[in-house]
């Protein structure tokens, strides 16, 4: 099963995708998923690790995990250094999202659950990372 992480029951995903709601995550059972893409599904609650840990769980051994969000190191940095207005940083860092994290902490969780990373970048403000679940 292939599940796409939404916030509300109105964000769209694509068709190979089942759709699912943070709230009825609790419902997956345990390794049955093939795929979760969670998108920036995160930066729209201020629980966004507790949610992450209860998703690795539902990962089947050798299924994968797609998370990006907004990096706030990075988007700190681009302010401090000029890159990004106020008005820009604001948008960015508080257009309807709760919360940021950084590429380091997705990749800490991750690992500290026996996901292996495929794939970890960041660019334009936003973290991108692919991880497997290892036996």
């Amino acid at each position: 099963m292939k599940i796409h992480i939404v916030k509300n029951d109105k964000d769209k995903v694509p068709t190979d995708y089942q759709k699912v709601v943070v709230p009825s995550i609790k419902t997956i059972e345990p390794s049955t998923c093939t795929e979760i893409n969670v998108g920036d599904c995160l930066d729209y609650f201020l629980d966004r690790d507790n949610i992450l840990l209860a998703l690795i769980p539902k990962l089947r051994y050798g299924g994968k995990i797609i998370i990006t969000g907004v990096d706030l190191l990075d988007a700190c940095r681009a302010l401090t250094l000029g890159k990004l207005s106020a008005d820009e940083g604001s948008k960015v860092l508080y257009n309807s999202k709760l919360s940021c994290s950084t590429l380091n902490n997705v990749k800490q969780i991750l690992q500290n659950n026996g996901l292996k990373l495929n794939q970890m970048h960041s660019s334009n403000l936003n973290y991108y990372v692919v991880a497997t679940r290892s036996k």
